[in-house]
């Protein structure tokens, strides 16, 4: 069994251990100035988030959970928000709430680029090269995207088990 969680900085982070140097080819490579997190949960990933760009950085979880710095922290539900999100200007949404699905395809459009964790292509790719050996979670495939208009984009990331998709 894989385990879901490290430490990063004194925070949990509920990722594949390699997700930073993930995360630091993408933003070096796009350069966001606004990255919009669903979904805190502990705040490892957000803190990871922070140290790799100078942009504006805003994340949404049903529960407070302690961040410090320069990090909007919004507790509310995501959905109930879309003008503010709107405003806001994403140029990339972090889709790792409670319903990843519904977070990829309801709110996507608002970014050039979008992606999900818990992710693998499919069941068989998940069965056969995730489960016990990179990540034991599957929530958000293929087969659930109905987002038009996107591409895959940086497919490395599936190895972290998430999704990430460019405006095409």
């Amino acid at each position: 069994m894989i385990n879901p969680y490290f430490k990063y900085k004194g925070f949990l982070i509920s990722q594949h251990p390699d997700i930073k140097r993930y995360f630091k080819k993408l933003f070096d490579e796009v350069k966001p100035k606004r990255v919009l997190e669903i979904g805190t949960l502990y705040g490892g990933l957000t803190l990871i988030l922070r140290e790799l760009f100078d942009g504006r950085l805003r994340t949404y979880d049903i529960n407070k959970n302690l961040l410090c710095g320069d990090i909007e922290i919004i507790t509310k539900d995501i959905f109930t928000d879309i003008k503010e999100i709107e405003k806001f200007n994403p140029d990339i949404i972090l889709c790792d709430g409670g319903d990843k699905i519904k977070e990829v395809n309801e709110l996507g459009h608002l970014a050039p680029i979008v992606m999900a964790h818990d992710y693998a292509p499919d069941e068989e790719y998940f069965r056969d090269k995730m489960f016990s050996k990179r990540w034991n979670w599957m929530e958000i495939q293929d087969s659930d995207i109905t987002l038009k208009g996107y591409e895959p984009y940086m497919t490395e990331f599936k190895e972290v088990a998430w999704l990430c998709l460019k405006r095409s």
